[in-house]
């Protein structure tokens, strides 16, 4: 069922114009129960990536939700795309990555309240304003189970609430989960629908999630010593665990089936 036939900034201005054009368009900040259509981007790799997302959106007319993460291992909490995004009219909120620790069999949100609380904070801090929304970071079934009965976690909106997931559309790891987004786009089962995209699958090219990340980790790369191309690879895999970059999937020279 899964569909990644188009990733170009053409087709994202295709999605874009059937959201704008519903009415109904909202921010992640403003809450969980309100119906309408909302537009969420997870930063799990590159701001860069994600201001040239917004320059699309912000000449479509929509007004989106980048959540992004204060502590990735692929790019610096840097206030200047922040800001940017900001200008093109969008609302920025927090990513958060719990790793290991929200896969503990029942979970409760206390547990893990002061690191979400001290990373609100920080994000606070650089962008000078509330944070309003949160999202989570590829959440395991025990955090997922947490998050949906819950409409805030530490003051802010929760992108995993149970009412904002019961009509879900997301690019995850470079392809749509549940087929061509549109037909769905242009009617929904229900009357609240989230719309995740993840900024890094896209350009002014098609590409396939595996040379995405090939022309990714080329780019990070160039003229690293090897260990340290090595280092970056690894945490690359580990950010994005469901694609892997086309030169891993290539057969080794020489090897035999």
């Amino acid at each position: 069922m899964s569909w990644a036939g188009d990733f170009t900034y053409r087709f994202l201005e295709e999605l874009l114009g059937i959201a704008r054009d519903r009415g109904d368009l909202r921010l992640l900040g403003e809450g969980v129960d309100a119906p309408g259509l909302l537009v969420r981007h997870d930063i799990d790799l590159s701001l860069e990536r994600a201001v040239a997302v917004g320059a699309v959106e912000r000449r479509v007319g929509v007004r989106a939700t980048f959540l992004v993460m204060v502590d990735s291992p692929l790019y610096e909490l840097d206030p200047a795309p922040l800001a940017e995004l900001r200008a093109q009219g969008h609302d920025v909120g927090l990513h958060m990555d719990l790793g290991p620790r929200g896969e503990i069999p029942g979970l409760a949100l206390d547990d893990v309240r002061p690191e979400i609380e001290a990373c609100r904070e920080r994000l606070e801090a650089v962008l000078g304003e509330e944070v309003r929304s949160v999202s989570f970071h590829r959440p395991a079934d025990p955090l997922v189970a947490a998050l949906d009965p819950v409409p805030e976690v530490c003051g802010m909106v929760n992108a995993y609430a149970g009412p904002l997931m019961r009509c879900y559309l997301a690019d995850s790891a470079g392809a749509w989960r549940h087929g061509d987004p549109r037909p769905t786009l242009r009617r929904p089962p229900c009357d609240t629908v989230q719309l995740l995209v993840h900024p890094f699958w896209w350009g002014e090219e098609h590409l396939s999630a595996a040379d995405r990340l090939e022309a990714f980790y080329r780019e990070r790369t160039a003229g690293l010593a090897p260990f340290d191309a090595l280092a970056f690879d690894r945490t690359l895999a580990n950010v994005v665990r469901r694609s892997r970059r086309a030169g891993l999937l290539a057969p080794t020279p020489g090897a035999t089936a």
